[in-house]
Parts: structure tokens; C-alpha cells; sequence
């Protein structure tokens, strides 16, 4: 019989970023070997039933007054006034906490595999603990510098010292600390995690959706695009992720190539929209620069297909240095040309002339040249195309690299 286990998960399916996209992953693909489930953190989704997608099960904590009270923003402030925030606090813990025990119990898991952030792993590592099962906590990212680098905390507030302490905290406590990449794991150590306990499991992706696919035209035509050559970015637009520095590079690309337009796929707050929307109207480019917002992650695909050249053009920010995404992955998987900037991070995946290509990071000159060379020459950009998915298949492909969780599995229940 199969090993259960329970993955603690912040959000989940059918919320589309990248946390979840993994997660589903994760969970799709590690049925081969073990018999999981999730369960997401009360302030994300609550329902009395437990949900199934694509045959992963994901249980809900269900509704309740007290719970919904608490994460109201209007009840909190009158509490934290009236000093009573502790004792509400420890009262509604036990909540979620006698929630995670029931389910425990009664699917009988093995192991307790949390994913970040610390706040709703917590609740994770103690009740492994009380059950002596092994525990994993898998680190995708670090929130508190992302947040800097989005500008909401600076480096020195309370906050960040806050989340940074509750993160290495919990990964000291851990059986297992997982991670993406040679960066992550050189950051994790830096805080004096035992080196042999942590694993790296870099992101993937499923190569039998994300394959090479035949340009969707009729999109294009619903775009009002379909007579262009595409640049694109796909994903969530945030400041970190340098949108700027490429639509400054598109302003080169037309002087050169008349019919490229640049599409941005993927939601956008209103503050750095109109940030960009500035930079737009000083250079001139509305004609050429389309915004879709958020679309289905079924019709992710779709997009991918009619962009001839996708950009990642990441900022260099301690963030962006450390962690590395997983959008490259897909558009490598479908045989499409990838043009990053030159992070480590990134460079973990992105190899020049193998699997895509770099510029210099904030360089917007250097990423001009770059996508005027590139969309001058189809039989390039196919080849680089065919020489991506390759390399995605033999190193990101969910169907291989799954199996890292096997090899840990097996090892913490020996």
C-alpha cells in the first residue's frame, strides 16, 4: 500500500500562479508512487466539501464564524484595539490546528509535506510532531524579499525580520528542506540549515500540455495582431519583473522591424499599470503594445503560441537573483526562444544556444539587439526552439524529476 501524505498548501487550483501550477504538479504526478492529498490554508478557501481536480484531491477547512471574523479587517482593528488580539488568537488556532489532526487521523498520513509560508506550515510541524511523522517543508521562494522588491517593506522593518526569523525557523525544525535551485539552497545554508537535509527539486513542467503547438489565428485576430510578429511576456506584472526595461527595448525593435508588437499576458495593479502606461505614452508605442490581463492557465497555451519571442526580463534585485521562476520552462517546452536577463537564477536554466538566451540585466539596448536578431531569422529561432525542449525534457520534465520526492519519501520513512 501506498505511503500517504498531506501537503500543506497556502493556495492552491483553481487559483493559476505559479505556486499553485507547481503544486498541482506535484500532487498530479507523484501518484505514481505515493497516495496524496492537500489542504489549503483557511484564509485562502473554505467550503464544507473537499474539491477534486484533475484527480487531486484538495480539502478545504470549512466554513466558520469565528475564523471569519478573525480575517475580517474591520473585526481585527477592533480587537487589536480593545487588547484582547492573543487571547482571540489562541482560541481561533485551534481551529485550523483540530482541522489538520482530523484529517491526519482519519486518512491515516505518513508524512506531513508543508509548503511555504511558515504561518500555515506551523500548524504542520506540530502536528507531525505530536504524531511523530516526518516532516517536509518545501521553500519556493522568500516572500520578505520579494516584498521588497515590490516595494510594500524595506529591508530593516519589523516585518521583514519577522518572516525572515519564522522561515529559518521552520526549516531548522524540519526532517527535509526543500528547495528550486543551487541559489536557494546557497541562501537556505547561508542561515545555518544543515546542508544534507536540504534537497533540490527545481520546477518543471508537464511536456504533454506545454508541447509545440500550431499558432492560434484566430486569436491573433481577436487581438487585431494577425499580421504581426509577436514579443511577449507572460505572467504576473510586477515591478521585480522589469516590464519597463522591455517596453524601452520595443521602441529599438520598431525603428528596425515595422510589424513587431509586444503583448503583455498576465494581471497587472493598477499603480505599476499606470507606471507603464507613462512609459507607453512618452515613447509613442500604444499602437504596438497590447494588454490582456489574467487569462484561463487552459488558454496560457493559446497565448504562448502566437508569441514568437517570449522576455523575461527580470530586474536585479536580491529576489530575482536568488529565486528562480518556472514561465521559462514552458515556453522552452514549446519549442518557442526564450530571452532572459542574465541572473544566476535564471542561468540555472536558461543556457545560450541550447535552451534560450540572455541580455544583460536592465540593459534594454542589449535586449533590443537581442529580439531584432532573433525575429530576423526564422530558421534560428526554430532551431533554438527544437534544441529548448530537449533540454526541458531531459532535465524539467515532472515525469523525471519527480521522482527526487520518491528517493525523500522513502528515505524519511526508513
Amino acid at each position: 500500500m501506498n505511503p500517504k501524505i498531506l501537503h500543506l498548501l497556502y493556495i492552491s487550483r483553481p487559483n493559476l500562479g505559479g505556486y499553485s501550477i507547481r503544486s498541482h504538479n506535484i500532487l498530479t504526478f507523484q501518484k505514481k508512487f505515493v497516495d496524496p492529498c492537500a489542504l489549503t490554508s483557511p484564509i485562502y478557501f473554505r467550503k464544507k466539501k473537499k474539491d477534486i481536480i484533475g484527480n487531486v484531491i484538495y480539502y478545504r477547512f470549512p466554513p466558520n464564524i469565528g475564523m471569519n471574523s478573525f480575517y475580517d479587517p474591520q473585526f481585527f482593528k477592533r480587537v487589536k484595539m480593545a487588547g484582547l488580539y492573543y487571547k482571540f488568537y489562541c482560541s481561533i488556532l485551534k481551529i485550523p490546528l483540530n482541522y489538520v489532526r482530523k484529517i491526519v487521523k482519519t486518512q491515516k498520513i505518513d508524512i506531513i509535506h508543508s509548503h511555504m509560508p511558515y504561518s500555515f506550515a506551523n500548524w504542520g510541524i506540530k502536528i507531525a510532531h505530536e504524531n511523530k511523522l516526518p516532516f517536509v517543508y518545501e521553500v519556493r521562494g522568500f516572500w520578505e524579499e520579494s516584498d521588497i522588491g515590490v516595494g510594500q517593506i524595506t529591508r530593516n522593518s519589523y516585518k521583514y525580520w519577522t518572516r525572515r526569523k519564522g522561515e529559518t525557523e521552520i526549516m531548522r525544525k524540519s526532517d527535509a528542506v526543500v528547495t528550486l535551485g543551487k541559489m536557494m539552497k546557497a541562501e537556505i545554508m547561508s542561515r545555518s540549515i544543515d546542508r544534507q537535509k536540504i534537497i533540490i527539486v527545481p520546477n518543471g513542467v508537464n511536456t504533454e500540455i506545454f508541447r509545440p503547438q500550431t499558432p492560434d489565428l484566430n486569436l491573433k485576430q481577436k487581438l487585431g495582431i494577425h499580421e504581426k510578429i509577436v514579443v511577449g511576456f507572460v505572467g504576473l506584472v510586477r515591478r521585480i519583473e522589469g516590464i519597463d526595461i522591455l517596453i524601452k527595448a520595443m521602441k529599438i525593435v520598431k525603428s528596425e522591424i515595422k510589424d513587431a508588437v509586444l503583448l503583455i499576458v498576465g494581471p497587472c495593479n493598477n499603480e505599476y499599470r499606470q507606471e507603464l502606461v507613462k512609459i507607453i505614452k512618452k515613447l509613442k508605442l500604444f499602437k504596438c503594445i497590447h494588454f490582456t490581463g489574467q487569462v484561463p492557465f487552459e488558454k496560457v497555451r493559446n497565448y504562448r503560441s502566437i508569441i514568437d519571442i517570449n522576455i523575461i526580463p527580470r530586474i536585479d534585485s536580491r529576489v530575482t537573483r536568488i529565486v528562480t521562476p518556472m514561465k521559462q520552462l514552458e515556453v522552452m517546452s514549446m519549442e518557442k526562444v526564450v530571452l532572459t536577463s542574465d541572473l544566476p537564477a535564471l542561468i540555472e536554466s536558461v543556457k545560450p544556444g541550447i535552451s534560450g538566451d540572455l541580455f544583460a540585466v536592465g540593459n534594454y539596448n542589449d535586449l533590443a539587439k537581442k529580439i531584432i536578431y532573433y525575429l530576423s531569422d526564422r530558421t534560428v529561432r526554430k532551431r533554438l526552439g527544437v534544441s529548448a525542449r530537449k533540454f526541458v525534457k531531459k532535465n524539467h520534465d515532472w515525469k523525471i524529476i519527480i521522482e527526487k520526492y520518491r528517493i525523500l519519501y522513502e528515505k524519511l520513512l526508513s
